[in-house]
């Protein structure tokens, strides 16, 4: 298997991965942050970059490029759904191309594919797009150990994409640990660089929490505080759905684990067998604690990703590579195919929503009051998953398919609605986070033609039963 046909496969299967993220682009953007972080990047003109994690500026200057260009909506939402497949298509380019190095490029469309299903329509996830740049930083790391020309550099895009990656998520530091300690077992000659290396990681890490600290990390981090609770109660209950999935979803994932483990243990790298086993093992026990309480697949799926970097690593600098003749490549082209499948075959639940959606402006199309409120325990939520970002969703919706914005709003409680309700505001969008006068909002992306009207929920009376049937 030679680096022109990793190069061919790879733009292969990111080429096909870009058409699905064209054609089901409204899953992919008309949903919760993605919808959240698209509607302000119009409105303020600008990057919103969250939590510090600024690896999402890359992602992010597709869609505002295309503003900023003043597309029509519909196409400033099919770039931002394309940008994500087209920067992780750059970074493997840079692999393959510039640092050449074709196993951690090959390692890195693996990433991409391997158990991915849910979080392609969940795109905005940082810890996925930050898992792109752990694939830069290690084939730095290799490049420092194995050359000797521009290695200040190579050292200073070394820490630069650390820090990136540690910025990323508070999850990474995962990733970036075992790769260095893989690296030293792999690299015996380079444990020097690569303990200082280690120590730099850490500190990177230590540093964002200590002094740059933000409430959604914490929040982030707090689920550990199960730790306590699952020793008392000792609740099984994401385990058995952590396991079904591993049957299901990621058994790629769970067969290339079992592949290594038989790998090491016959070939007698204890050491490493150890460490794959304790990662694997330790961090699928720690983020299942950690989000006790059955939280969605889509949202999980990219903490379970981790868990893809400790399988294919090891299996792209040792094991793959052992097959002779045409096995690698058929097992490859194999495993990319039924892992596009899998993919595309997940859309359904989110076009569901998107059919609810649709369904839910159709039967209030007639309705006097075109600015509509009402709470989530009214709603279908096994179909519509989540509801805080119903404003951000709506306007894209509405505006896209329909040449007008339509103002509703999906609250957390009837408290919650009485408060919107009781401000009778007029040429106002509210929204789950802020009140903006529309003034505020450019025309070309807010078509709003109910000036005179304000928020209520008279409409929801008689037409919204017929819709949750």
């Amino acid at each position: 298997m030679t680096r022109k046909h990793i190069l061919l496969l790879g733009s292969l299967t990111y080429g096909a991965l870009l058409i699905l993220a064209i054609y089901y682009y409204k899953e992919r953007v008309i949903f919760t942050d993605v919808a959240y972080i698209l509607f302000k990047i119009i409105l303020e003109g600008d990057w919103a970059v969250q939590a510090h994690r600024f690896v999402s500026l890359f992602t992010q200057s597709f869609g505002l490029a295309a503003s900023q260009l003043g597309l029509p909506l519909k196409w400033v939402a099919i770039i931002h759904s394309s940008g994500f497949v087209i920067y992780y298509y750059l970074l493997f380019l840079i692999l393959i191309k510039v640092l050449k190095n074709p196993k951690l490029a090959l390692g890195l469309m693996l990433f991409n594919i391997l158990m991915v299903t849910m979080s392609f329509y969940w795109i905005p996830s940082e810890l996925i797009q930050g898992g792109g740049f752990l694939f830069i930083y290690l084939a730095l790391i290799d490049k420092i150990i194995n050359t000797q020309s521009h290695r200040a550099l190579f050292h200073f895009l070394a820490f630069a994409s650390l820090v990136t990656v540690v910025f990323g998520h508070p999850l990474l530091i995962f990733g970036v640990v075992f790769g260095l300690l893989y690296y030293k077992l792999y690299q015996k000659k380079k444990i020097k660089f690569l303990s200082i290396q280690l120590f730099l990681s850490l500190s990177i890490y230590l540093f964002k929490n200590k002094v740059l600290p933000n409430p959604y990390d914490n929040t982030a981090m707090g689920g550990l505080g199960n730790l306590k609770k699952f020793f008392i109660e000792f609740d099984m209950t994401m385990f058995g759905d952590f396991f079904s999935l591993l049957m299901r979803d990621y058994i790629f994932l769970s067969t290339g684990a079992l592949a290594l483990f038989i790998h090491f243990f016959r070939s007698r790298q204890i050491l490493k067998l150890l460490l794959f086993s304790g990662f694997f093992i330790g961090y699928s026990f720690i983020v299942n604690v950690a989000q006790i309480g059955a939280k969605p697949q889509f949202y999980i799926e990219s903490q379970y990703l981790i868990l893809s970097i400790f399988v294919i690593l090891p299996i792209v600098s040792e094991v793959l590579f052992e097959f002779k003749g045409r096995w690698s490549m058929t097992l490859l082209i194999s495993i990319t195919i039924l892992s596009l499948f899998r993919i595309q075959k997940a859309h359904s639940m989110f076009t569901e929503r998107l059919n609810w959606y649709r369904g839910f402006l159709e039967k209030t199309s007639t309705c006097e009051n075109q600015k509509i409120i009402s709470v989530k325990d009214d709603l279908p939520m096994n179909i519509i998953l989540e509801h805080w970002g119903s404003a951000y969703e709506f306007w894209l919706l509405s505006t896209i398919e329909t040449g007008e914005t339509r103002s509703i709003l999906f609250t957390n409680s009837d408290k919650e609605m009485t408060t919107v309700l009781k401000k009778k505001r007029k040429k106002m969008f509210i929204t789950k986070w802020t009140d903006i006068p529309y003034r505020w909002l450019n025309p070309k992306y807010f078509i709003l033609n109910d000036t005179l009207s304000h928020y209520e929920k008279n409409c929801l009376s008689q037409n919204y039963l017929s819709i949750k049937k």
